[in-house]
C-alpha cells in the first residue's frame, strides 16, 4: 500500500474515533521515542536518542513499519535540548551531559520570580518578560534553535513518507499558570492567590491574551482538521485547588484557548497529565465531537467516561508501571479490556508517553490488541 492511502486509512480511524463513529479497529496512537528507540535497537539509550534525533527517528521508523504496523499516530520527533526546560521557566539537565546516558531528561526547577516582577509583566508585557527569564535567567541564547528546528521538519516529512498522517498542527497551549507557579515556586503562588488577586488575575489575563496571540500566528501554517494540543495547569489540578481558585484564576485561559482552536477548525487534545477528577464538569462545555480527553490513569477514566463520554473521544491510561513491569499477557487482556469498556470513541495510547524502559514484547501487545 502506497504511502498515501496508508495515511488516509489511519487519520480515518482517527476521525471517526473522535466523532464517536465505528472504525475499523481501534486505532492506536504512540509516542515516546527512547521507548521505540530501544524497541528497534536494543541496548540504545536515551542519551543517543537526545545526540541524534532525526537518526533516532530512522531508526524507529524501519520497526514500526515492519513490527508495528497497527500504530496509527506516531508522535516522535521532539528531542529535548537546553530551551526544553523554558516552557516551565526552567533550566534542562540532559542524559550524557549533566545526567547518566540512560537516565530520563530532567527540568531542574527553582523559582527566581518574585512580586517585583508581576509589575515588570504588567508594565512591560508578557513577550518582554518572557525573553527577559529566557536569556537572562535561564541563560538561553534564543537564536540557536535553527538545528533543532530542521532536526523536527526532517522527522516531520519522514513521517509523511511512511504513510503516517498529518495528525498533529504543531500547535500547543500551556496553560500560563505552570510558568507563574514554577517562577513564583507555589507556595509563593498560592500566597499570592489569597494576598494580592487582583494583580494576580491582571497578570494572568495579560499573559492568557500574549500566548492566544501566539498562537493565532500559527493558524496560517497549521492545517485545518488537524489536532493542537490545548494543556493546563498541572500544579491547579482538583488536588491542588478548590473548585473556587479553578474557576476564579485557571479556567479562564484554558477554555478560551479551546474555543478558539475549534471555531477556527481545529480539534482540540485536552493533555490532562495529574488528577482532574474533581474538574471534569468544567469541560462539559464544549461543543460534542471536537475534543479528546487524554488521561494519565491519575484521573479516574471511567469518570472520563461517564461525565465526558457523550461529548469527547478518551485517549490514554495505558501505564507507565504496567509497560515497564508488566507481562505481555497482562497489557494485551488491559488494553483489550480498556478498548471494550471505552467503546468507539476510544484510542488506545500510553499515560502521557511511553516510558523509557517500556519492554518492548509489551509494544508488541499493545500492537496487537487493537485488532
Amino acid at each position: 500500500m502506497d504511502a498515501k492511502t496508508l495515511s488516509e486509512q489511519r487519520m480515518d480511524r482517527m476521525i471517526k474515533a473522535i466523532n464517536h463513529e465505528k472504525p475499523d479497529r481501534t486505532p492506536l496512537s504512540l509516542s515516546g521515542d527512547p521507548a521505540l528507540l530501544k524497541y528497534a535497537e536494543r541496548g540504545a539509550t536515551v542519551g543517543q536518542f537526545v545526540r541524534d534525533p532525526v537518526g533516532s527517528a530512522r531508526k524507529i521508523l524501519e520497526a514500526t513499519s515492519s513490527k508495528l504496523k497497527n500504530i496509527d499516530v506516531l508522535g516522535i520527533g521532539m528531542a529535548p535540548n537546553d530551551s526544553m526546560g523554558a516552557m516551565w521557566f526552567s533550566k534542562t539537565k540532559l542524559p550524557g551531559r549533566d545526567l547518566g546516558d540512560d537516565e530520563l531528561w530532567q527540568l531542574d526547577e527553582k523559582a527566581f520570580m518574585t512580586r517585583d516582577d508581576y509589575d515588570l509583566i504588567l508594565n512591560k508585557g508578557w513577550d518582554w518578560y518572557k525573553n527577559y527569564v529566557f536569556t537572562e535567567v535561564l541563560g538561553l541564547n534564543l537564536d540557536d534553535g535553527g538545528a533543532g528546528m530542521r532536526g523536527m521538519m526532517e522527522t516531520s516529512q519522514m513521517l509523511v513518507d511512511a504513510g503516517y498522517p498529518r495528525y498533529n498542527s504543531g500547535i500547543f497551549f500551556q496553560c500560563p499558570i505552570d510558568k507563574i507557579t514554577v517562577g513564583r515556586g507555589t507556595v509563593n503562588f498560592f500566597r499570592d492567590i489569597k494576598q494580592i488577586p487582583e494583580k494576580l488575575k491582571a497578570v494572568i489575563k495579560i499573559i492568557t491574551d500574549a500566548e492566544i496571540e501566539s498562537m493565532k500566528n500559527m493558524f496560517a501554517a497549521a492545517p485545518k482538521g488537524t489536532v493542537s494540543t490545548v494543556a493546563p495547569a498541572i500544579r491547579c489540578t482538583s488536588d491542588y485547588v478548590s473548585e473556587a481558585v479553578f474557576s476564579e484564576f485557571i479556567w479562564e485561559a484554558q477554555s478560551k484557548a479551546a474555543h478558539i482552536l475549534i471555531e477556527n477548525g481545529y480539534y482540540v487534545h485536552f493533555h490532562n497529565d495529574s488528577n482532574w477528577d474533581g474538574f471534569l464538569h468544567f469541560y462539559k462545555e464544549f461543543p460534542k465531537k471536537k475534543c479528546i480527553y487524554d488521561s494519565d490513569g491519575q484521573t479516574d477514566i471511567n469518570k472520563v467516561k461517564d461525565i465526558l463520554g457523550d461529548r469527547m473521544a478518551i485517549t490514554g491510561n495505558v501505564s507507565a508501571s504496567l509497560l515497564a513491569l508488566g507481562t505481555p499477557d497482562e497489557v494485551f487482556n488491559f488494553c483489550k479490556k480498556q478498548i471494550s469498556e471505552m467503546g468507539n470513541a476510544y484510542i488506545l495510547n500510553s499515560s502521557c508517553s511511553l516510558p523509557p524502559n517500556a519492554k518492548p514484547e509489551n509494544l508488541d501487545a499493545m500492537n496487537a490488541a487493537v485488532v
